[in-house]
């Protein structure tokens, strides 16, 4: 059996490489012989082009040339972290040809990230597997909508989508819940595929201590209005330098800006920090998986609720851990992770019993 995955991989975005690269570790530590489907989806190649004319209108295309240096490193970076970690379909796919790869895999699996989220995909179907002939070989793996608000015809796509489904995960409560009210049965919560990998094998990827003075790490994927005045906050409680990373190439005054870190480089800052603080779901995670003290802060636009950050909050009993308005009610404190530690477990446990029931059943398609 040869299992595709479709996901977002060819980004500059630290999460989404992490998550692509754990959740293909994951299948082959299980045996499963499975590639990343090399699919270059026209919105995120626009969105990632090195092109400032790509980039829509004169601020961000002026953003663009001042940050051409950092973006050409940070692409390079993150090649390089690809091509020596990852296995990737020797096919390159798009729009056009992505129906040939029926003849490649046996079963394909779209996830995790946010793979569903239609405006973030420019309404690329494709990522609901609509490519695929056969339905019992469309699964998904936790697959995030990424938005809690939809339009109307927006719902009524999804709904259609995914009834085709034979098997489906997604990693948001949120998600769970959006499906029970279009009626789609028998949906799977599944854990983000970077906590499938333990501490010990994200640390292979960390180089020795870079700084030697304390310092917090701040991660910045998206703007929040508190994330910049708390992390000065908890700077001078700690009496600590902040070391910030801006997935916007944002720089902050007084901060240590290093904005085109690699994949190793971003985990070995993360590791060494005294304490994180990061408006980002993965930022997150790394902290949770590294047992690091963090905050996280929240965007308060309409339509982007942060649910992704608070349903795996909630999961791992980690509310306390969101910025409130009044700093001084997010007290400094220690975070127990042998609790944390024994809901990630069951929480491997479940993903390992779906990813079963995933290849079960494998003679009844016909290629094995």
């Amino acid at each position: 059996m040869k299992i595709g995955i479709l996901t977002y991989h060819r980004t500059t975005n630290y999460g989404a490489i992490f998550q692509a690269y754990a959740l293909q570790q994951f299948f082959i530590s299980n045996n499963i012989d499975c590639e990343i489907i090399d699919y270059l989806n026209k919105t995120l190649k626009k969105r990632y082009s090195l092109n400032p004319l790509n980039k829509g209108n004169i601020r961000n295309m002026l953003k663009s040339i001042i940050n051409i240096g950092n973006n050409i490193a940070l692409r390079r970076k993150f090649a390089e972290f690809m091509k020596n970690n990852m296995i990737l379909s020797s096919n390159k796919y798009d729009e056009k040809n992505i129906e040939t790869s029926n003849s490649i895999y046996d079963k394909f699996v779209v996830g995790s990230d946010q793979v569903w989220n239609l405006r973030l995909s420019g309404n690329d179907i494709n990522y609901y597997l609509n490519f695929v002939e056969n339905d019992c070989n469309k699964n998904s793996y936790a697959a995030s909508f990424g938005i809690s608000q939809f339009k109307k015809e927006e719902l009524n796509e999804i709904n259609e989508l995914l009834r085709k489904f034979s098997n489906i995960s997604v990693r948001e409560k949120q998600g769970v819940d959006l499906l029970s009210k279009l009626e789609i049965e028998n949906v799977n919560q599944n854990i983000d595929p970077v906590f499938l990998l333990d501490k010990n094998k994200w640390e292979k990827f960390t180089n020795k201590r870079i700084k030697k003075e304390k310092y917090i790490f701040v991660y910045e994927i998206t703007y929040t209005p508190n994330l910049i005045d708390y992390a000065k906050y908890i700077a001078k409680k700690m009496n600590c330098d902040v070391v910030f990373v801006s997935g916007s190439n944002r720089k902050v005054k007084g901060f240590i800006n290093l904005n085109k870190l690699s994949p190793v480089e971003f985990l070995t800052y993360l590791k060494y920090s005294e304490y994180v603080v990061t408006s980002s779901f993965h930022g997150t995670a790394f902290s949770i998986i590294f047992e690091k003290n963090f905050n996280y802060d929240l965007p308060k636009r309409n339509g982007n609720t942060g649910s992704r950050l608070t349903s795996l909050a909630n999961l791992l009993n980690l509310e306390s851990r969101e910025i409130l308005p009044n700093f001084d009610e997010c007290v400094v404190r220690e975070i127990d992770y042998s609790k944390v530690k024994e809901i990630i477990k069951v929480e491997i446990e479940k993903s390992n019993s779906y990813i079963e029931k995933v290849i079960e059943k494998r003679e009844n398609n016909g290629k094995d």
